[in-house]
């Protein structure tokens, strides 16, 4: 492996791009991370890998022609995806951070990105009202790109890759099925703009967050709205559910996260402390290392984990920790 050297972080007097996933404000720079990596946008068209517990940077990626919105993790960290206002989505090598493959087909900046589980499937959602899905064995675009009547601005996949979320600035969440153009649910509820999505690993639930400061939870089978979560007083920018379907937290402008029982809509916790916007949230599997028993760990992926047994002091600090 190779060594790389100490980076000190800059102060950033205005975000170096405008990040679904990723964003820095105010010398603030907020991260998504894997285990004990952190994936951070430093300048408009890279981003770097830090090794979490010591800063230390382990690579920098380059190939985008202009701001990196997006990135996501392959469950086990192998994989980096990375969306662009260059219309690309790119696919990297989360071990040396070396490009593996550019993929151009989107008219427009893509908003978001996720990949499968096994790493096989990667989806984007753009401004040119299209989430289109990717295979990586033989990178190419599976057909019939799914359509939105506006902007894309997240999108999330399901673990085995078979089904597809998406919100977009026309107030409807879409589930799609990965392998063809048929649209198993249009979820209307949203009174504007919606931003973060997420679905659980076995795809039974979707969580949606939007401008209009509300997130909503709805069944992946028959799309009815089950739970209409209020409490954040601004946009809520993201969304996360964890694998055992029990548990999600929610981003918001009004600075704070909040994290809801799934079941009955209660708000269990309120995290204040952020002095500005937040715009995303990922729930870490490495908080819950001491939570679960050995022969469990193979169940669970970079998107969830048990939240329910964690204190909200470990939450506070693994939430804020940056």
């Amino acid at each position: 492996m190779n060594d790389w050297p100490d980076y000190e972080m800059p102060e950033h007097e205005d975000p170096p791009c405008d990040c679904d996933r990723l964003i820095a404000r105010r010398g603030r720079l907020k991260r998504a991370s894997f285990d004990n990596w952190s994936v951070m946008p430093i300048a408009s068209k890279t981003f770097r890998i830090f090794v979490s517990s010591t800063f230390t940077q382990r690579a920098v990626l380059r190939g985008h022609e202009d701001a990196v919105n997006s990135v996501a993790f392959s469950s086990h960290g192998h994989r980096i995806v990375s969306g662009s206002s260059d219309g690309t989505v790119g696919l990297w090598d989360g071990e040396t951070g070396q490009e593996l493959q550019s993929m151009r087909r989107h008219e427009n900046r893509v908003n978001g990105v996720a990949i499968s589980g096994d790493g096989r499937t990667i989806i984007s959602g753009s401004n040119d009202n299209t989430v289109r899905v990717w295979e990586t064995e033989s990178w190419k675009e599976v057909p019939y790109p799914r359509r939105h009547e506006r902007v894309i601005n997240g999108v999330a996949i399901s673990s085995d890759g078979a089904r597809i979320v998406s919100g977009s600035d026309d107030g409807v969440v879409r589930l799609w099925d990965a392998n063809g153009e048929v649209d198993l649910l249009c979820l209307r509820g949203h009174e504007d703009w919606i931003y973060g999505v997420a679905i659980s690993s076995d795809a039974r639930k979707i969580v949606s967050g939007s401008v209009d400061a509300t997130v909503r939870v709805w069944d992946g089978e028959n799309g009815e709205e089950l739970l209409c979560l209020r409490g954040h007083d601004a946009d809520v920018r993201g969304v996360a559910i964890s694998t055992d379907r029990r548990t999600i937290v929610s981003a918001s402008w009004d600075k704070t996260i909040r994290v809801w029982d799934t079941e009955t809509g209660e708000e269990l916790h309120c995290v204040r402390g952020h002095e500005d916007l937040v715009e995303c949230v990922v729930i870490e599997t490495s908080m819950l290392e001491d939570n679960r028993d050995e022969d469990d760990k193979d169940h669970y992926d970079g998107l969830g984990g048990q939240l329910d047994e964690i204190s909200e002091e470990l939450i506070d600090r693994c939430i804020k920790d940056w």
